[in-house]
């Protein structure tokens, strides 16, 4: 590996986390750490007419435009997306209808009446007592939804604002494999106290994931479809099969003692269906359905 690109979300934007980025993340060759990290633009109030204002932004797309220009020594590229605008909308009315729905519940003090600051930027009369709907705020911040940035300090003739901002919609891969550490495997809760013991299970439930990563690809490639037992409607189920349903029906795969006179043999349940494709995708045998004779 030759190059490390530091990707990070919103969350590490700050200028004492790019400051060490720069110090800690570089090579050996003494050259700066390179990172792409998500922009908080409200953070930019006396550049908002400029963030904000799409005619400066190139079409790239039906859905996606682009923007570029420099905050200090970094890039900053700005991107407004129709499909993140209508998604902005719809968590702004979901929020808007269910303040609407307190309001007309009753009128409680102001300081009670909301604590997420989410909520409290659309609402006014909060410390008078008489808290209503901020009409000038929601249409402030109609016109913001669709945008995002990204900062970065990677080289012009390294990689376009383009190639930066595919860069870091790779962030997905990362948040769904932290979906499926936190979901299907259980890493949490932990039942450890010491330090290595605490390495040893997250060092075992990483392994887990590579592996289920390495079943899943595939899966993908062999196009292996989900079968399920019920119908519905005349019509097959066919989802693309997943780890989590195969080992769902392995779990179900038994050893039972069948005794023959003075012998015990031990058979195994039958494994089909789902659970066959995916030893057919890894490309490995079915165990035989005589396992052991004692």
């Amino acid at each position: 590996m030759r190059r490390f690109i530091f990707v990070a979300d919103r969350g590490l934007f700050s200028a004492t986390n790019l400051k060490h980025i720069r110090k800690k993340c570089g090579g050996t060759d003494g050259k700066a750490g390179e990172f792409i990290v998500g922009m908080k633009l409200g953070v930019f109030k006396n550049r908002h007419d400029e963030f904000y204002d799409r005619s400066r932004f190139t079409l790239l797309n039906d859905q996606l435009e682009i923007y570029e220009t420099t905050h200090g020594e970094d890039r900053c590229v700005i991107t407004w997306s129709k499909i993140r605008a209508e998604r902005d909308r719809k968590v702004r009315d979901e929020i808007i209808e269910k303040i609407e729905k307190k309001l007309k519940k009753s009128r409680v003090n102001g300081e009670t009446f909301v604590s997420n600051t989410n909520y409290k930027k659309y609402i006014t009369g909060l410390k008078e007592g008489n808290p209503s709907l901020n009409k000038k705020a929601i249409e402030k911040e109609a016109l913001h939804e669709g945008f995002f940035g990204v900062i970065t300090n990677v080289p012009k003739d390294t990689m376009s604002a383009q190639e930066i901002v595919t860069a870091y919609k790779h962030l997905w891969i990362i948040e769904d494999a932290f979906g499926e550490l936190k979901g299907t495997l259980q890493t949490r809760p932990i039942f450890h106290w010491t330090d290595e013991r605490i390495i040893g299970h997250l060092t075992l439930c990483f392994l887990s994931y590579f592996c289920e990563a390495q079943m899943t690809k595939l899966l993908r490639q062999g196009h292996f479809e989900y079968e399920s037992a019920s119908v519905q409607n005349g019509t097959i189920d066919s989802r693309a099969l997943t780890v989590a349903s195969v080992m769902h029906e392995l779990k179900e795969v038994r050893a039972v003692p069948v005794k023959l006179q003075d012998k015990t043999a031990w058979v195994r349940t039958d494994i089909h269906g789902n659970s066959a494709k995916m030893f057919k995708a890894l490309g490995m045998a079915i165990p035989p359905k005589l396992l052991q004779i004692e």
